[in-house]
């Protein structure tokens, strides 16, 4: 039985990061000797590679990418509490600021969340994506 990595709603598609790892396998004089590339295909879709130990190196590259877009995430996040922190207003703590995750049913409940609350995280989100631009 083999895992499936699927793609997620704005992280790298498993295309790319299949991609990178074979590229890194090719570039590595060790591995290319190595790791055979081979796949299985599933309704003309990537479905595993066919030798175990690549499939198991894959896994794990795989769940490393994800794993690394997270910390990336929670990095943005701080990076964008600091520069919140340096004006007026309400200053929420990193644990909050994790916490706050504004969904469609949130976003429809909204009398729930104070005022305050609502309106600097929506400051967060707006420094966070700024970062972003900045930094591409």
């Amino acid at each position: 039985m083999s895992f499936r990595i699927k793609d997620v709603d704005g992280r790298i598609t498993v295309t790319k990061m299949r991609g990178l790892f074979e590229q890194s396998i090719r570039q590595t004089p060790i591995f290319r000797d190595n790791t055979p590339l081979g796949i299985m295909e599933v309704n003309g879709q990537f479905s595993h590679y066919m030798n175990a130990d690549t499939d198991t190196m894959w896994i794990g590259f795989a769940i490393g990418m994800r794993c690394a877009e997270r910390l990336q995430d929670y990095a943005r996040a701080a990076i964008a509490a600091d520069r919140a922190k340096r004006f007026e207003g309400p200053v929420l703590t990193d644990d909050q600021i994790e916490t706050i995750a504004f969904t469609e049913e949130m976003e429809n409940s909204r009398s729930e969340i104070p005022d305050k609350v609502f309106f600097f995280a929506r400051a967060i989100e707006s420094a966070v994506l700024a970062k972003i631009k900045e930094q591409s």
